[in-house]
Formats: structure tokens, C-alpha cells, sequence
């Protein structure tokens, strides 16, 4: 069997979290399940890569009503694997940093040296 579903157990207190699991399930291309709307939900459902659930039996209804080949869920993965490629990749995120600090460089004024 295949995992289409990538779930994030956060509890209470964790609205500000935003874990690595979120990239994680992107860079799978798993739709993500995020129990809030704190940091990790607001991200999910802006980018539109998976769903935020109230409680237990919310979730179970979503998942219940989902299939791995039709909408949302395909949706939401490609969204997720798009996401993961465009802002989460380490070579992209590398490239990006050292166009920046070249950027900054070339505006510098050199140092005096005497």
C-alpha cells in the first residue's frame, strides 16, 4: 500500500510550531493533515498541500472521504511536491542565499585597510 496522508500529531500549546515534517511530507508528495491553524496550518492551507482538522473525528471524516487518484488529495500532494521544489530545496535555498551575499557584496564599500 501507498501513504498519500502525511500527519502531524502537534498538541496544544504548539500553534507557533512549524516542523520539519511539513517539508518532509512536501518533498514525498504526501498531503499534509495539521490539527490547527497555528504556523504549520496556515502554511498547509496557503500553499494549499494539505488540510487542518478540530478533533479526532473530524479527521477521520476527511480521511474517510478521500481518494489517493481524485480531488483534493491529488491536488494537495502536487501542490506540496511544487512547494518542496520551488522554496525547500537545499539547492535552491543555497543558490538563493549565495545570489544574496554576492548581491550584498557588490554594494559593499571596501573596508579601509590602513
Amino acid at each position: 500500500q501507498t501513504c498519500h496522508v502525511g500527519w502531524l500529531p502537534l498538541g496544544e500549546g504548539t500553534e507557533d510550531y512549524l516542523p520539519n515534517k511539513v517539508f518532509e511530507y512536501a518533498s514525498m508528495g504526501l498531503a499534509t493533515a495539521v490539527p490547527s491553524l497555528g504556523e504549520a496550518g496556515r502554511l498547509v492551507t496557503q500553499q494549499d498541500m494539505g488540510f487542518y482538522y478540530r478533533d479526532q473525528e473530524e479527521l477521520l471524516s476527511i480521511l474517510s472521504q478521500l481518494r489517493p487518484t481524485q480531488n483534493p488529495l491529488e491536488r494537495w500532494k502536487n501542490k506540496g511536491l511544487n512547494y518542496f521544489r520551488e522554496q525547500g530545496d537545499a539547492n535552491v535555498c543555497s543558490r538563493d542565499f549565495a545570489d544574496h551575499i554576492e548581491a550584498m557584496a557588490m554594494r559593499a564599500r571596501p573596508l579601509d585597510r590602513t
